[in-house]
């Protein structure tokens, strides 16, 4: 028996998450997943390069820890 077609859809879109995924990870580009209170979700290697930060250092951080910081005189 045959996986019904709402199951079909799932196992698809899981592949297709999955796949997007793959991409997003071994793109030159930095990209960077933020939820809408700031915090990273998600940040591939190239991301992480660019500024210089280690994944584990940036995964539930607010985005702003990459904003400069101002100067006191």
């Amino acid at each position: 028996m045959g996986l019904s077609p709402a199951s079909q859809g799932i196992e698809r879109s899981g592949h297709a998450l999955r796949l997007m995924d793959q991409i997003i990870q071994r793109s030159p580009i930095g990209v960077a997943v933020i939820d809408h209170d700031g915090v990273f979700r998600s940040v591939n290697p190239s991301f992480c390069q660019i500024h210089g930060y280690r994944q584990e250092e940036l995964l539930g951080r607010r985005f702003t820890l990459l904003l400069p910081q101002p100067e006191h005189y």
